[in-house]
């Protein structure tokens, strides 16, 4: 029987050796297999607040008179009295200016003069016309002779007619020689005195201009893409609130959307709307440049937050917000109305963090730290709901709410 020769010890130790390196190799595969979890992304965050959020356009616009006329003569003379102050209030009716009017009086009384003697022509061509049927009937005279007389004085009455308004004429012409203020206002600077040379020309210079200050107007322009919400506003309310404010935010008041022009204007695409305001104290004058808001309705239950924090994927807009859970979570939100850089959605809960900064390296589902939270809706990333928004740049969302 042959006997088993001794397994060489070099074997032995080889074989360990490549176990033990087996074994190493799969402990490293598994170790990478199973790497660490990361942490939280870092976020800010607001706290959404839902509020009534007033939809409003916001653009600029200039103060002007509800009335100005500037008051020129109608007859070519010369100034005789100026009856008030530059700068006066002056009531409709006043008398402003007394021209000299002497050769204006010499004409109403040569017109009257005229008028009295045609009258007196007509009183003898009656009493002859009389005389004339008294012998027509006794047939002393012939028809035609009465006819004649007949004609005299039908002639005449004609001739009384047209004196008469000669007189009228004349006596219209002398009241051109008092110059009334037409409206209730303030009157600007005078441009004549006693003894100027004043004459009936369109294109001369005024002697004064009248503004009417009380009730006041404000003019400005809207794009026409706003047009529709403001029709609609229009109709679905007793009257469209307007505030206007200086620059400096120094004052304001609020009137009501007096105008809307019949068309748009093709070269700027844009329309022509006023507003009336009252001015008791005359502290707006014509020519200011003001601020205005158009309030058109007021938004219920909405949430404002920046234009920034949204997702825009084709019409439809999204946000990210933290879960219950801590984690990152996709709203679709509904743009109900635009106000410069924010927006007013519906969509978000009451007390929902909305993710601001970071978003950009955040997943849905993916865990999320908060830093800085607790910061309510509409304050912020942008301004708060409550105040102006951003001039000409208001506008409605498309498919805001109706």
């Amino acid at each position: 029987m042959k006997l088993l020769r001794p397994v060489p010890l070099l074997i032995v130790l080889a074989g360990a050796a490549a176990f033990g390196l087996w074994r190493w190799q799969a402990g490293n595969q598994a170790n990478q297999a199973a790497p660490a979890s990361k942490p939280p992304a870092l976020v800010s965050a607001q706290a959404i607040h839902l509020q009534s959020v007033p939809a409003e356009l916001g653009t600029n616009g200039t103060i002007t008179a509800l009335k100005m006329v500037d008051i020129r003569a109608q007859v070519t003379t010369t100034v005789k009295e100026v009856l008030f102050k530059e700068g006066d209030d002056v009531r409709a009716g006043q008398v402003l200016f007394r021209l000299d009017d002497r050769n204006d009086r010499v004409n109403l009384d040569k017109a009257k003069a005229q008028a009295a003697k045609s009258r007196a022509a007509l009183k003898d061509l009656e009493r002859q016309l009389a005389r004339a049927q008294e012998l027509r009937a006794q047939q002393f005279i012939a028809q035609s002779a009465l006819d004649s007389a007949q004609a005299q004085v039908d002639t005449q009455k004609e001739a009384v007619a047209a004196d008469l308004a000669a007189v009228r004429n004349a006596e219209v012409a002398l009241s051109y020689n008092e110059i009334r203020a037409p409206f209730a206002g303030r009157a600007g600077a005078v441009s004549v005195y006693p003894g100027s040379l004043v004459s009936a020309s369109p294109t001369g210079p005024a002697l004064v201009s009248v503004a009417q200050l009380d009730p006041i107007t404000v003019a400005f322009t809207l794009p026409e893409r706003e047009l529709d919400a403001v029709l609609k506003a229009r109709q679905q309310s007793a009257g469209v609130s307007v505030e206007v404010r200086k620059p400096d935010g120094s004052a304001s008041m609020t009137g009501q959307l007096s105008f809307v022009d019949n068309q748009v204007d093709a070269a700027t695409g844009s329309v022509k709307l006023k507003a009336s305001f009252s001015n008791g104290g005359h502290a707006w004058w014509p020519g200011q440049f003001v601020d205005v808001r158009l309030k058109l309705r007021t938004l219920e239950g909405a949430a404002v937050i920046a234009q920034a924090a949204t997702i825009l994927q084709g019409n439809e807009r999204s946000v990210l917000v933290v879960d219950a859970e801590g984690k990152a979570a996709k709203r679709k939100v509904e743009v109900l109305h635009v106000m410069g850089e924010q927006l007013a959605v519906k969509g978000l809960k009451e007390g929902e963090l909305l993710i601001l900064e970071g978003r950009q390296q955040v997943r849905p589902g993916q865990p999320v730290k908060v830093q800085g939270a607790g910061k309510e809706g509409g304050k912020e990333g942008g301004k708060p709901a409550s105040e102006p928004m951003s001039r000409a740049s208001a506008s409605a969302a498309q498919g805001a709410s109706r």
